[in-house]
């Protein structure tokens, strides 16, 4: 008890600086750039001369070749125990809110929850064909057709009411979450343990706290995609026309369908990574294959829009864009601290979670394709962040992939020691926090919606 008090004392006490870690994280490049600008401007460095020191001096230590992150730690041999673990702690945090002695009445936890509940009763209410227009065209706008014909199906077949559909929801987004996400890293990266890792804390951090919170289900399945459409990005690269990129046609597709404000982030990042490949490595075959795919997925949405008189994803994205602009610079910093502490009754101010990920960007090497599509994906984040308004800026940061580079900066940090058991102790206190954090997060949620 003494020590749950400790860790929530200390998590509180190091929130104020979680805005500060976010500007490190997404503007990391801005602090590896300056390095590579000394051949054409050397009178930067000469006036930030203490800075420029302490630049270099950092950036060597976190790319000293002595020390491995990517090497496995022991911590992590069993594998497939981790993962069990990690699918089951999911499960765990899912039923937490529903506890009988948290939640008497049984009242469903999320902000966005009852409006998926009454979109799933308006469908029953009519036809099925009623139903498609409706997922396409009216609930919200035809943004999630993709999370709520399903929804729909399985519950005009089993008769299962509405609310206990959409409770049980969070039980598969959990699991899929990591699944899917050791899917991906262990495709673009080769070390089995920052995979394990990263899968564990998905379900560890803001995926699922703010996604069971604020009850953003077709945000957090596209995150899901996301990890499929990056997977097979990562494996066409350098390749023909193959199944891959069914994969990733498919994956790009049901993303439009499920969450178009996270696609058009993705599109972006393919786009960026595949003309990255091209300059750096002549290969252009990576973005003649995304052209024709946003082609037609842009077609797709046109039709879409056209036939059931939905927003469409330029709409979409306009309207979350909303209130942003050069306005919001003057308030740039009062958003931030609003976001990150107080948005989400502060679950996204982890500031020990976001330091890990930090350090990882900033070791980050644009020579690894895994390395340079994550650089890209928080570059490409950063560049329109200053201009959003405060809750669009949370929604940028839920989109981050945060556990990813948190496993990473961990792991990095850890590697950095000689003494394995102290490597081991680093780690596991790490995992404590964040497990610490998770459950926390788990048992607010009832008596936030008494």
């Amino acid at each position: 008890m003494i020590i749950a008090r400790l860790d929530a004392g200390f998590f509180d006490a190091v929130i104020p600086f979680s805005p500060l870690v976010l500007l490190l994280i997404l503007y990391a490049w801005v602090f590896r750039g300056t390095r590579f600008l000394r051949g054409y401007y050397p009178s930067i460095d000469r006036v930030l001369a203490p800075i420029a020191r302490s630049r270099d001096r950092l950036l060597r230590w976190l790319e000293d070749p002595e020390s491995d992150a990517t090497a496995d730690t022991h911590l992590f041999r069993h594998g497939r125990i981790w993962l069990l673990m990690a699918v089951c702690y999911a499960i765990l945090l899912v039923l937490t809110p529903y506890r009988p002695d948290l939640n008497q009445a049984g009242i469903p936890v999320g902000i966005d929850t009852p409006l998926y509940i009454g979109w799933i009763q308006q469908m029953l209410a009519g036809s099925l064909g009623q139903a498609i227009v409706y997922a396409f065209g009216t609930a919200n706008h035809g943004s999630r057709p993709l999370l709520l014909l399903p929804l729909y199906l399985y519950a005009l077949v089993s008769q299962t009411n509405p609310v206990q559909i959409v409770e049980a929801l969070p039980l598969f987004l959990g699991p899929l979450s990591v699944v899917s996400s050791y899917v991906f890293i262990r495709k673009g990266h080769k070390s089995k343990s920052i995979a394990i890792l990263a899968s564990l804390l998905v379900v560890l951090s803001f995926p699922l706290s703010v996604g069971m919170w604020a009850g953003y289900y077709a945000n957090w399945l596209g995150l899901i995609e996301v990890n499929l459409f990056l997977f097979s990005l990562l494996s066409l690269s350098g390749l023909a026309w193959t199944r891959q990129y069914g994969i990733m046609a498919a994956s790009s597709l049901a993303l439009l369908l499920t969450h178009p404000w996270t696609w058009a982030l993705m599109i972006v990042l393919a786009l960026a990574f595949a003309l990255s490949i091209w300059k750096t490595d002549h290969d252009r075959g990576l973005l003649t294959m995304i052209v024709p795919l946003l082609t037609t997925e842009l077609i797709v949405d046109a039709a879409i829009t056209y036939l059931f008189a939905g927003w469409g994803v330029a709409t979409f994205v306009g309207v979350r864009a909303s209130g942003s602009g050069t306005s919001q610079l003057v308030g740039f910093w009062q958003n931030l601290v609003e976001g990150m502490v107080y948005t989400y009754n502060g679950l996204l101010s982890n500031s020990v979670l976001l330091a890990f990920a930090a350090v990882a960007v900033l070791g980050l090497k644009f020579s690894d394709r895994f390395d340079r599509l994550l650089f890209l994906w928080v570059f490409v984040a950063s560049l329109g962040f200053p201009f959003l308004a405060s809750y669009n800026q949370t929604r940028v940061v839920y989109d981050l992939p945060i556990p990813i580079l948190a496993s990473m900066g961990s792991l990095l940090i850890a590697s950095k020691f000689r003494d394995n058991a102290l490597s081991m102790l680093i780690l596991a206190l790490f995992i404590m926090f964040n497990a610490n954090y998770a459950i926390r997060s788990a048992i607010q949620l009832a008596p936030a919606f008494p």
